[in-house]
């Protein structure tokens, strides 16, 4: 790198930035990580303390009268906790709701430190990690979404945005009313306050006035209608505001 920059450094138009101002030495690097605590991972007696391993594929399927049977059996069998985790707010309430209908009592939890301190057998939380993990000594087990619905599903859903239960999708702007509440796929439960026209960069469009907790409002564009859903919880009118960023 260092040979790279003096070969350009004469470059008259252009002379590149010196490698010290776009990246950190190695010895900055180390001399930052003393200040973090520390794991070592070594070889001895009690080295399967630590012992994990990965769960089980445990795909969906919508059309299924079961669509989560997968789930449900390895829940069933296995003895200790088990913490699902969605990718964002919107899609954690629409596995909750899935979840109840299933009929599999869930506790929805902020963190994984509200986990540890909870003892629901099943709980729910916002944490977009790649793959599970089991720990057979400590009697938990970490459930991705991607285990359910499949990494490319995934990868699909946040493409396209689309919601596999009919009955949750907004198909136009008359279905919604103000003050009802309703899903946005990324920022979880809101109320629908109207539309309003803004001028952004020079050009005016209707947007959704959404408003979340502590009274915060997002604007989405009326093209973007696909991104928000209909809240399907048991009781609409006290349905539980998300605070944004909380996800």
């Amino acid at each position: 790198m260092r040979e790279r920059h003096a070969a350009r450094s004469q470059a008259p138009d252009s002379p590149p930035l010196p490698p010290g101002e776009l990246y950190l030495e190695p010895g900055s690097v180390f001399a930052a990580f003393k200040g973090f605590a520390q794991v070592a991972l070594r070889d001895g007696p009690d080295a399967d303390a630590l012992a994990l391993a990965t769960p089980p594929a445990l795909p969906g399927d919508s059309r299924a009268a079961r669509p989560l049977a997968a789930l449900e059996d390895f829940i069933a069998g296995f003895t200790g906790r088990t913490l699902i985790a969605a990718e964002s707010l919107g899609r954690r309430e629409t596995l909750r709701e899935l979840l109840a209908r299933q009929k599999l009592a869930v506790d929805v939890v902020d963190d994984w430190a509200q986990f540890c301190a909870g003892t629901a057998p099943l709980a729910l939380a916002v944490a977009p990690v790649d793959a599970g993990l089991l720990l057979p000594r400590a009697g938990v087990a970490v459930v991705a979404e991607s285990q359910i619905y499949g990494e490319h599903v995934v990868q699909q859903r946040r493409r396209e945005r689309r919601e596999t239960d009919p009955d949750a999708i907004i198909r136009n702007l008359s279905e919604l009313a103000p003050g009802d509440p309703v899903v946005h796929i990324e920022h979880g439960v809101g109320r629908y306050l109207g539309l309003e026209t803004l001028d952004v960069g020079g050009q005016g469009g209707e947007y959704l006035a959404l408003e979340y907790a502590d009274r915060a409002k997002i604007f989405v564009p009326v093209g973007s209608l696909d991104l928000v859903h209909r809240y399907t919880g048991a009781d609409a009118a006290h349905a539980p505001l998300h605070k944004l960023g909380s996800g």
